[in-house]
């Protein structure tokens, strides 16, 4: 059986887009095999449509009674499950899309 070694995740809202590259966290209720060294790559929609706006290098998924009291209600608050927090994260200039 072969093993995931990284994710494409979507980024909702530009707030969101913010918080991930400010925090290095990102609240969801995805239920997967997160793993410490995954490459997450961060999608946004923009002006051409979605495209890729960063990449981050998870270090732990955490669930949500793990989680300390602030990032627990940021949880409750967006009605999400877990958190993962990256090692980095990197945010490119210009988001890359497919668009000519």
């Amino acid at each position: 059986m072969s093993q995931v070694e990284g994710y494409i995740l979507r980024i909702a809202t530009r707030e969101w887009v913010n918080q991930v590259f400010s925090m290095a966290i990102y609240y969801t209720n995805l239920r997967r095999t997160w793993r410490r060294g995954q490459t997450v790559l961060f999608v946004h929609k923009t002006s051409v449509g979605d495209a890729l706006v960063g990449y981050g290098l998870i270090e732990k998924a955490w669930e949500k009674d793990e989680l300390c009291e602030q990032d627990k209600c940021e949880c409750e608050k967006g009605g999400w499950t877990r958190a993962i927090e990256f090692t980095y994260v990197k945010q490119f200039d210009k988001p890359l899309s497919n668009a000519y």
